[in-house]
């Protein structure tokens, strides 16, 4: 299957909140894409799936703590899937600030880490 098809299900999977169905399905897009030498997808791919296990965590102050590697990633892209279907490539901090909306405690967190480390 290619890797497109298996990325966006498990966009679908961890938008639906079953991460460990996403979790399986990122890793096997992730196989695709190294066949298909897919490596810009590839790469979206990874900041989408640690995206996910942050938010699978359950825990606000983790997911917050996972910030810093998920901003790393994406500041490597321009553009990122949306999580929603129909998954379309959008701008990359778009894509952030709708997932982190989704998660005001997370984003809440976030806020008071900068504001700490500015002071």
């Amino acid at each position: 299957m290619p890797g497109r098809t298996l990325h966006r299900r498990a966009l679908a999977a961890s938008a639906a909140g079953r991460y460990v169905d996403a979790e399986q399905l990122f890793e096997a897009a992730a196989t695709a894409y190294r066949v298909e030498l897919a490596c810009e997808s590839l790469a979206r791919l990874r900041v989408q799936q640690l995206m996910t296990r942050a938010r699978a965590c359950g825990d606000p102050a983790r997911e917050a703590a996972m910030m810093l590697d998920i901003v790393r990633g994406l500041n490597k892209l321009d553009r990122l899937e949306t999580f929603a279907s129909p998954h379309e490539l959008r701008d990359a901090r778009v894509v952030l600030a709708e997932w982190l909306a989704e998660n005001p405690a997370a984003d809440a967190l976030v806020q008071g880490e900068r504001f700490a480390a500015a002071a």
